[in-house]
């Protein structure tokens, strides 16, 4: 079963883990909108940093662990050399960076300017520092990635989604468990501006 953020107990927990672990004072109501501010931010930066030479990939790493990327890669038309598209695509799982992708990371400040920017645009929002952008980030993403984890089950998809922005998904396969995330809406597009492809 998919469900929607706001049907879990994921942004109670969130909120108190931002206040507790990193004194980042956020309420509950505000999860979409950190959420929103995410998948905009790193959609725009890819989006910008892309080529069709190789895979770009953006980390979200923190404290020296990587708790999620998204890759950004060229795939071009076998039957017309002149076209082709883009594809984004996120994971939990670090195994899955391509070898040869240029790497972009969330502890690099020249990134930061994309998110606050998504912030400020559709929300009038900042992030106060570029400490608190990094951990409020992380922390988002590595909570979604808790509440799939606690809640997961055997041949069954457990879920949630923020609808236009992102869904992640988890099943058990042979005792393991196998996550999913991507981004949604229009923000799936932002990256598949074939216009660039020329460039």
């Amino acid at each position: 079963m998919i469900k929607n953020i706001y049907d879990t107990k994921l942004p109670i927990t969130w909120s108190d883990r931002c206040n507790n672990e990193f004194n980042y004072s956020v309420a509950e109501a505000h999860f979409d909108k950190v959420c929103f501010i995410i998948f905009k931010a790193v959609a725009g930066l890819l989006s910008n940093a892309k080529n069709k030479s190789n895979p770009t990939t953006f980390i979200v790493d923190y404290l020296g662990k990587e708790i999620a990327s998204a890759t950004v890669e060229y795939f071009a038309d076998e039957n017309d050399a002149a076209n082709g598209s883009w594809a984004m695509s996120w994971s939990f799982d670090p195994e899955d960076i391509p070898a040869n992708a240029t790497k972009i990371y969330l502890t690099n400040a020249d990134c930061h300017p994309y998110f606050n920017g998504a912030g400020s645009a559709k929300y009038g929002m900042t992030f106060a520092s570029s400490g608190d952008l990094i951990a409020v980030v992380s922390c988002t993403l590595e909570e979604i990635k808790k509440y799939l984890d606690e809640n997961a089950k055997e041949g069954d998809i457990v879920g949630i989604e923020m609808p236009e922005v992102f869904q992640a998904r988890v099943t058990v396969e042979n005792g393991v468990e196998v996550f999913s995330l991507e981004a949604a809406g229009e923000i799936k597009m932002d990256i598949k501006d074939d216009s660039s492809i020329e460039k």
